[in-house]
């Protein structure tokens, strides 16, 4: 039974579907790729090509090169027995890990999980790696042509994406970094105040060192704030204006400064500052021994 129009329960005959996936989808068969059978079949609906032995003997693994054999992406995929199926996202790799999972904001520039730009439209190879032995074939990235865009100004907009791709790595350690001295530095802070007659001088080097942090901080900020602007040039589908060009700028300029000033930090001036803590007897308590009881007998 079926209705032309109508309400409920009687919804008109209007069929709807989920989009399809944004992305290549790349489909390839994995037999026991344990053994020393052949152990792809298609991928990508193309007859994959034999190459020669790969010097990894590892297990399996997925990856993708530009045309000029530049890697790409390595791709996490299934390698069950049978037909297996990913979707690549058109992106680089990620330009970082994080330690952990991503919190309220997120470890990219706009939240979430970091990830890498988007590709230019090519051909690329995709290569899966099975034991000793490699298959590949070929996916073309083709442009939206309802977003037409001058050959130009397409690849200018890459190199602006690649350059922050390639600062977001150092951007994220160094946000890492500063969170880890922050909280040794109120432990730091803590165990001095448990402590009296203790030279001044720690305290004048503790609060130095943390207007130090708090500048870098603030620095760090606007760092990343100028960064994040990859969000917006990767959803434009236009040259980046002047102003986008001047936050990379921006970002590249004050990065190694910033660096400079952390490093001489962790390197030397907190180590020594640890230093004196621990010539006056300031250091973390290590809790009171933990007791054995009498073992009860059996009767």
């Amino acid at each position: 039974m079926w209705a032309q129009k109508g309400d409920w329960p009687f919804y008109g005959a209007t069929y709807s579907a989920s989009n399809p996936p944004r992305g290549a989808l790349i489909r390839y068969y994995v037999s026991d790729y344990q053994n020393e059978s052949n152990p792809a079949g298609d991928s990508v609906a193309q007859e994959a090509e034999n190459e020669e032995s790969a010097p990894d003997s590892g297990g399996f693994s997925l990856t993708i090169e530009d045309a000029q054999g530049q890697h790409v992406r390595t791709l996490t995929t299934p390698s069950s027995d049978g037909i297996n199926e990913v979707v690549w996202d058109w992106r680089y790799d990620a330009p970082y890990e994080m330690n952990e999972a991503p919190n309220e904001g997120g470890g990219g520039f706009g939240g979430g999980p970091p990830q890498g730009p988007i590709v230019l439209p090519g051909t690329y190879t995709v290569t899966m790696g099975v034991g000793a032995q490699s298959y590949s074939t070929t996916v073309e990235i083709k442009a939206d042509p309802r977003r037409p865009m001058a050959g130009p100004d397409r690849i200018a907009r890459q190199e602006a994406l690649m350059s922050l791709h390639t600062l977001a790595k150092p951007i994220y350690e160094a946000t890492e970094a500063m969170e880890r001295l922050t909280s040794q530095l109120t432990e730091a802070s803590d165990l001095i105040s448990e402590h009296d007659e203790l030279p001044e001088a720690l305290t004048t080097e503790l609060e130095a060192i943390e207007d130090d942090l708090s500048a870098i901080q603030s620095e760090l900020r606007t760092i990343r704030n100028n960064a994040g602007i990859a969000d917006d040039i990767q959803a434009s589908s236009t040259l980046p204006t002047s102003d986008q060009l001047w936050q990379v700028d921006e970002a590249w300029d004050a990065m190694p400064n910033l660096l400079e000033q952390l490093n001489e930090l962790i390197l030397n001036r907190l180590p020594a500052f640890y230093t004196m803590l621990d010539s006056e007897g300031v250091r973390p308590h290590p809790g009171d021994a933990i007791a054995l009881p009498s073992r009860r007998r059996r009767r």
